[in-house]
């Protein structure tokens, strides 16, 4: 996809989704995306990770040993 997610439209497979609606790999695109080009936009990557957080499994979750 590359930075961006750009697909052939010129936009991003992200961009204009509701954060709660991305895919994992959507928000890993976007998080990219900001680093490169918007690093200073504290208040949307804080989004993206915490809905990242809650989206991906944690390791050693209950009923795992």
């Amino acid at each position: 996809m590359g930075i961006g997610g750009a697909d052939g439209t010129g936009q991003a497979a992200w961009a204009g989704k509701a954060v709660a609606d991305l895919t994992c790999e959507e928000i890993s695109d976007a998080l990219t995306y900001l680093a490169h080009h918007h690093p200073a936009d504290e208040t949307l990557t804080r989004a993206l990770a915490d809905r990242l957080a809650d989206t991906v499994p944690l390791l050693g979750a209950a009923g795992t040993r």
